[in-house]
């Protein structure tokens, strides 16, 4: 991801830790001072699994025939 030779991705000297408890850069979980934060609302004091919130929705790709693209009616073309 850095661009340089001689490493894995997952090896990078350079690779940022994101800290999966604030999602924050710079440190890991079992390092942080911070408070929870929600990756699915961004609030503080839960995280995603509990949220109360309409959960994120990413879009899908997938490949349909022409004739199973006739039937779709939300198709993005």
């Amino acid at each position: 991801k850095c661009g340089e030779k001689g490493h894995k991705s997952y090896e990078c000297p350079k690779k940022e830790e994101k800290c999966f408890k604030c999602g924050k850069l710079g440190h890991k979980a079992n390092a942080c001072q911070g408070d929870v934060v929600c990756f699915n609302c961004g609030e503080e004091g839960h995280k995603s699994p509990e949220c109360k919130k309409p959960k994120k929705v990413f879009g899908k790709v997938f490949a349909l025939s022409g004739e199973g693209a006739d039937q779709v009616d939300n198709l993005i073309r």
